[in-house]
């Protein structure tokens, strides 16, 4: 990350910040994510794309249990929100354990959800994971996910969310979902032989 794109992003995090409080404070259920990972193979960079994809697989397995057809438009507006950061550990009176700061030199993500309202989860969703965590877990480098309810200080949540972006990490690392939805049709392969 060059010098400008860490001055961009460090003026723009608070705005992220302020919109996702604003998102927050909609009617819905928030929570607060962090997860862990194994250990993932290459540099940091290399690592902290292939646990955002890994954040992505575990949104759209969630997105298949929470709304009953999640690609009509006629349910979009019970799609859950998710943004996700990722994060290296900082210094802290409470240690935390050796694997945490080790394993992937202690990169992890942060991710926020808002569970819309119309959404099908018949309990809070921290315990939809708790329960189902085979389900998310499974054929990803995820260690653990710890779930929160947001109940308090939305702006102090977000902004911890991603209190990495324009200081370790640019702002193109940020993953929102769900993102936009694909405006032309998918041309199919026997097409492209006609």
């Amino acid at each position: 990350m060059d010098y400008w794109e860490k001055q961009n992003s460090r003026k723009m995090a608070p705005h992220w910040g302020a919109w996702i409080t604003d998102l927050i404070n909609q009617p819905g259920e928030a929570y607060f994510y962090t997860l862990m990972f194994h250990n993932v193979p290459g540099k940091l960079s290399t690592k902290i794309d292939l646990m955002l994809k890994d954040v992505e697989t575990v949104y759209y397995r969630m997105l298949t249990r929470a709304v009953k057809n999640p690609r009509s438009e006629l349910h979009g507006h019970k799609r859950p929100l998710l943004l996700a950061s990722p994060d290296l550990p900082v210094l802290k009176n409470n240690k935390d354990g050796i694997e945490t700061i080790t394993i992937n030199d202690g990169a992890h993500i942060h991710a926020i959800v808002i569970a819309r309202p119309g959404h099908v989860f018949t309990q809070p969703l921290q315990y939809h994971m708790i329960e189902n965590k085979e389900v998310y877990l499974v054929h990803t480098c995820i260690r653990y996910i710890h779930v929160i309810p947001i109940t308090k200080t939305p702006a102090v949540v977000s902004q911890y969310a991603l209190k990495a972006i324009g200081i370790h990490f640019d702002e193109s690392r940020i993953l929102l979902l769900p993102g936009p939805r694909p405006t032309k049709k998918r041309q199919k392969l026997i097409d492209c032989y006609i």
